[in-house]
């Protein structure tokens, strides 16, 4: 199996082993991406992580940096955010979740926070395959923090597919 691919197999809760798998299940969405994105670093060959410098920002320092952004005006999901070298989505992901947060608080619908993430976010990522697993995290936030229902699955995918996340 390639890194991608085992990546997958552990967001969809079809981990190797039930340890694995009970390890990744008992953990906070953004702790659950990061550590996939480390598991991924880690299975590609080491002079290829050394090239591409594949190592993740860790979940409360995106935060952070979210919170100071915001706090000095960035408007997630009306500002246009793009994120040069996007990895697995340290950023994009916590920004996805605050448009789909702020509009589930609203009473906004599915489609609107959508189209939102779809129109306002964009990601640039020199590893195809890091660009995919960035897609796939997306996908993963969208349903789990889905605050609109499963039989959104199909536009949550659609987004995640459509959304900006560019190998370059």
């Amino acid at each position: 199996m390639s890194p991608l691919e085992i990546s997958r197999t552990v967001i969809e809760g079809r981990a190797l082993d039930l340890k694995t798998c009970a390890f990744f299940a008992g953990l906070p969405a953004d702790e659950k991406h990061y550590w996939i994105s480390s598991l991924y670093a880690l299975l590609i060959p080491a002079a290829r992580r050394r090239k591409l410098a594949a190592y993740f920002t860790p979940p409360h320092l995106a935060q952070y940096a979210i919170d100071v952004l915001t706090a000095a005006g960035l408007q997630p999901g009306k500002d246009r955010i793009l994120d040069p070298a996007s990895g697995v989505a340290a950023f994009f992901v916590p920004l996805a979740a605050r448009i789909a947060g702020r509009a589930q608080q609203r009473g906004g619908r599915a489609e609107s926070a959508l189209r939102a993430i779809e129109s306002t976010l964009a990601g640039v990522e020199i590893e195809p395959d890091l660009a995919r697993l960035s897609k796939t995290l997306l996908a993963d936030l969208l349903r789990k923090e889905n605050p609109f229902s499963r039989s959104k699955a199909k536009n949550i995918n659609q987004a995640s597919r459509h959304t900006q996340i560019a190998a370059s």
